[in-house]
C-alpha cells in the first residue's frame, strides 16, 4: 500500500474524518478521544475549521483529523473551510469516509467520494442506533465498511482494529514487527526521558539557573509522551514550572 515504515512507527499516521455536514464527523471525532473535544450541534456548518488530535491505538499514534462537512454552500467560511479539508485528503494516510447511515446516499455524499478518490478510504456507516437506510454505491462495494454509532459507542472497537489493521497487518508491517519497532522505539524515548531527569537532578538546586532545569524537565516530559502517544497539557507545565519561580 506504499505506507512508509519508518514514518509508521516514528511519527504514526494521519487519519482524515470527511464527510458532508451532520453525519457525526465531529461526534466521531470525540468518541475516539473519549471526551468532547470538538462542538456537536444540529446545524450544518458548526465544524469549519480542521481539529487535530493524537491518540494511541494499541501503540500507533494517529492523528485524527476532524474537518468541515462538504457541501454546496454560498457561505464563504464554509468555502473556506471545505477548501482547507480538500488541501488536506491529499495528505491524509486514511480517510474516514463518514456517512448517515439512516438517509440514503446522495449527491453531497457523492462529492465527498469524489473527492477521496484514489486514496485509502474506510467508509463508516454512522448512527446505527436509527433505523439503517443508506446503500453502499458501487465504487465502494468492494470495501470494507464499518457501521458504527459515535452516540451509543457501538462499532467503534472494531473501527479501531480496522484503523489499526490497515496499517500494521494490511500495508506496513505485520503484528510481530510492529511489536517488536514499537518496543525499540519506547526504549529509546525512555533512555532519552532518564538522560533528562539525570540533568535536572544535577542542575536542580545547584546554581545553575532555574530555567535551565526546567528545560530538561520539558523535554523529559516530551520524551515520555513518545511512549504514550500524549502530550502534556501546557497548563500542567506551568504549574510544575511555578514552582521553580522561574521569571520572579
Amino acid at each position: 500500500k506504499g505506507f512508509n515504515e519508518g514514518k509508521v512507527i516514528q511519527e504514526g499516521v494521519s487519519v482524515l474524518i470527511a464527510g458532508k455536514p451532520n453525519v457525526g464527523k465531529s461526534s466521531l471525532l470525540n468518541t475516539l478521544l473519549r471526551e468532547k473535544r470538538a462542538i456537536v450541534t444540529s446545524v450544518p456548518g458548526t465544524t469549519r475549521d480542521i481539529i487535530e488530535e493524537v491518540i494511541n491505538i494499541k501503540g500507533l499514534p494517529v492523528t485524527l483529523l476532524d474537518t468541515a462537512g462538504i457541501r454546496d454552500t454560498e457561505d464563504e467560511i464554509e468555502q473556506e473551510g471545505m477548501r482547507r479539508t480538500l488541501e488536506k485528503i491529499p495528505l491524509a494516510d486514511l480517510i474516514l469516509f463518514v456517512m448517515d447511515a439512516s438517509r440514503p446516499f446522495d449527491t453531497e455524499d457523492r462529492l465527498i467520494l469524489e473527492a477521496v478518490r484514489g486514496r485509502t478510504v474506510i467508509p463508516v456507516r454512522n448512527k446505527s442506533d436509527l433505523p439503517v437506510v443508506l446503500e453502499l454505491p458501487e465504487e465502494l462495494a468492494a470495501v470494507d465498511c464499518v457501521t458504527i454509532s459515535a452516540r451509543s459507542g457501538e462499532g467503534i472497537d472494531r473501527l479501531r482494529e480496522a484503523i489499526f489493521s490497515i496499517f500494521i497487518r494490511g500495508g506496513a508491517l505485520d503484528g510481530r514487527e510492529f511489536t517488536a519497532l514499537s518496543q525499540v522505539r519506547h526504549r529509546d524515548a525512555l533512555e532519552k526521558a532518564k538522560g533528562y531527569l539525570a540533568a535536572f537532578l544535577r542542575t536542580y538546586g545547584d546554581r545553575h539557573p532555574l530555567e535551565l532545569s526546567a528545560m530538561e524537565l520539558r523535554e523529559a516530559l516530551h520524551a515520555l509522551g513518545e511512549v504514550t502517544g500524549e502530550t502534556t497539557p501546557d497548563e500542567i507545565l506551568d504549574q510544575i514550572f511555578a514552582r521553580f519561580c522561574i521569571g520572579k
